[in-house]
Parts: structure tokens; C-alpha cells; sequence
């Protein structure tokens, strides 16, 4: 994320990272705060009903979260890493619009784009 904010240097982008599987959300992380939350690779190893709980709480009603997962049912057999189809299926859940891509030929990773406020 440093490089990304050196790189992309403006007085209105702010960029911020957080782990959270980690303690307590920062409180300059205030609610209705953040336009964008992107989730790459990692859905897998979090708590989902805390996370999209703490971004639906951050983000701004017109706010974005990109997803970007494995799908674990099309993963290697020693590869048991990745979201089930179901939950992905899930993951619009409460959200206005969910669009769904699937980023490799074979459908072996997905990114889900959920926006807007909660239905």
C-alpha cells in the first residue's frame, strides 16, 4: 500500500491498510469513511460475517467493496484455498449491486464488485 500511495500522489486519495483478523478497527477509520475496500486473495482466511459487518459499517453509502478469490471447488486437490461457490453466491447479499467476473479461463478465480447501500 506505500508504494501504491507514493505512486499515486494526490491531496484527495488516501490510501490506508488494516488487518482484519488483527485487533480492533482504528478509530480514524470512522464510519462512512472509505469509498473503496479491496480484498485481494485473502476472503479465505478471514471471518466474513466480521469483515463485511466492519466494511458495511466503514464505507460510504455509495461505497465499493472489490472482492478478488480462488473458487475452491475448482482448485488442485492439494490447493484447499479459496471460497466455496456458495458463499460467493452469498457475498451480494445486503448490497444494492453485485457484478460478478470470472478472471481466468477456467473460472478458477472470481472477483465480485458489491456497491451501494444495504437493500
Amino acid at each position: 500500500m506505500r508504494s501504491r500511495g507514493s505512486r499515486y500522489n494526490h491531496p484527495r486519495l488516501r490510501y490506508r491498510e488494516h488487518d482484519f483478523n488483527a485487533g480492533a478497527i482504528p478509530n480514524d477509520f470512522a464510519p462512512e469513511s472509505v469509498d473503496i475496500v479491496v480484498c485481494r486473495l485473502v476472503m479465505a482466511f478471514l471471518d466474513r460475517a466480521r469483515f463485511l459487518s466492519d466494511v458495511r459499517r466503514r464505507r460510504r453509502p455509495d461505497g465499493v467493496l472489490y472482492v478478488m478469490t480462488p473458487i475452491y471447488e475448482k482448485q488442485p486437490d492439494h490447493a484447499h484455498r479459496g471460497v466455496r461457490e456458495e458463499a460467493i453466491a452469498r457475498l451480494g447479499d445486503g448490497w444494492a449491486e453485485s457484478t460478478r467476473c470470472d478472471l481466468c479461463d477456467d473460472g478458477c478465480v472470481t472477483a465480485v464488485v458489491l456497491r451501494g447501500p444495504q437493500g
